[in-house]
């Protein structure tokens, strides 16, 4: 718990720290994307304890394990990084847009067929 408290906030730093680098300022839509991915991720990692159910990610597989998922997230993360420094601000705010829709609608989903954000057993 304390490894994914402390991973978390290190993200949120570096988050923080890349954006106001590229002369981005950190926004509330960069706050909402990194708390929604969180909730994916525990999300994600719930999707075990029950059984009949798959995740629907066809980049993660329909039964990842807890490696897969980890990896998959912060993959996102630095793709994350990468367009908030890099990025021209049209095609940083299509990201944002994009993700955060997508994101969304699994987090809603999820929530409808009864998925809990848990990241430990």
């Amino acid at each position: 718990m304390r490894i994914l408290l402390l991973s978390i906030i290190i993200i949120f730093f570096l988050n923080i720290s890349v954006v106001t680098s590229s002369n981005r300022q950190w926004d509330s839509k960069d706050t909402s994307l990194l708390i929604i991915r969180v909730i994916d991720l525990g999300q994600t990692l719930n999707i075990k304890k029950h059984p009949g159910y798959y995740e629907m990610n066809p980049l993660l597989g329909r039964h990842p394990n807890d490696l897969q998922i980890y990896n998959y997230f912060i993959g996102l993360l630095i793709l994350d990084q990468l367009n908030n420094k890099f990025s021209p601000n049209w095609l940083h705010n299509i990201w944002e847009n994009v993700q955060i829709y997508f994101e969304n609608c699994c987090i809603t989903n999820n929530t409808k067929i009864g998925l809990e954000v848990k990241f430990f057993n």
